[in-house]
């Protein structure tokens, strides 16, 4: 069984959207019949400048939900939010919320299977409308190619807990009909405002333009750079992965992620690490030996450089001992 939604941009995509699951858009939603699962879909359009869609849904059947539209126009930027909306009751899955910034209006195919949770807020906005909200000259090599939106570039960050609150925010805060254009604009500029802030700590000075054969690469390269976080691969075989040269593959890697490939591993390491302490309740030694260290002391040592407090200490404040 499939559900095939296919629509222009903007509000259009809600409509279709609400067709091909037999529902309806009301205030700008679309929930989900419970025949199919649960959740809903919210969209905002803010005149051509802005626009959100906020995806929050679980299919509890086998519905395969393939959605084809044409490319952003070059002139957006987008900025897809992905798992940055916490779920209900205990945790279902380790998905670490990220953001992807892409300029030169990048947009890929989303294909949904059944039986899976989609959790995101996608926000398109133009470039012209971003300068005009800055409204000053930045100094910042990432922050001026994302404003001038001249070449296709991609960056991904992890998303802070600010940016999470925001995010809640956006789907737990009941506002009343007349001014809910109003507050979706207001906490759309505020989440990009927050996540730009968190960029102009990156210190590129040299961005290279990528396509999309690159991006695909970068992205199977990072899967399984964290796909074992026991032990880290080896970079000519990554390189291999990706179809570059080792040199091209640090550089791209490091523009798009905003880390070297091991510190990206470590980060992701020592949030597993978290995750096993917090969520499983497991030893430190458990935890240490699980994710590869021989020796618990080091283990100790970079799980306090990531984290601000050494392992023991995290997993006693986190279990309200």
């Amino acid at each position: 069984m499939g559900i095939k939604v296919q629509s222009r941009e903007g509000e259009n995509f809600l409509f279709s959207f609400a067709e091909s699951v037999e529902s309806k858009v009301e205030n700008g939603r679309v929930n989900i019949p419970s025949k199919l699962g649960t959740g809903y879909v919210l969209g905002f359009l803010s005149g051509n400048h802005l626009r959100m869609i906020v995806r929050h849904y679980e299919l509890n059947e086998d519905v395969l939900i393939h959605r084809q539209v044409n490319s952003l126009p070059s002139n957006m930027i987008q900025f897809s939010f992905k798992n940055i909306l916490k779920e209900e009751g205990v945790y279902k899955k380790r998905l670490l919320p990220s953001v992807t910034i892409s300029t030169q209006g990048l947009e890929s195919e989303v294909t949904i299977p059944g039986n899976t949770s989609f959790n995101a807020i996608n926000l398109a906005i133009q470039a012209s409308y971003l300068k005009q909200l800055l409204d000053v000259d930045i100094d910042n090599t990432i922050l001026k190619s994302i404003i001038s939106n001249s070449q296709p570039l991609v960056f991904e960050q992890l998303v802070s807990a600010e940016l999470q609150q925001i995010a809640s925010e956006i789907t737990t805060k009941s506002v009343l009909v007349p001014l809910q254009n109003f507050f979706y604009k207001l906490k759309a500029e505020e989440l990009i405002c927050y996540l730009l802030m968190e960029l102009m700590e990156r210190q590129d000075s040299n961005l290279q333009a990528v396509n999309i054969t690159d991006i695909k690469a970068l992205y199977a390269i990072r899967d399984k750079l964290i796909s074992d976080l026991s032990e880290a691969p080896l970079l000519n075989e990554l390189a291999a992965l990706g179809g570059m040269s080792e040199s091209k593959l640090k550089r791209l890697f490091k523009q798009v992620f905003g880390n070297s490939l091991y510190e990206y591993f470590q980060t992701i390491r020592m949030k597993e690490a978290a995750y096993l302490l917090k969520q499983e309740k497991r030893t430190v030694s458990e935890v240490g030996y699980a994710l590869g260290f021989s020796n618990l002391s080091h283990f100790s040592r970079v799980f306090e450089e990531h984290v601000g407090m050494k392992p023991k200490k995290y997993s006693a404040l986190k279990n309200g001992v």
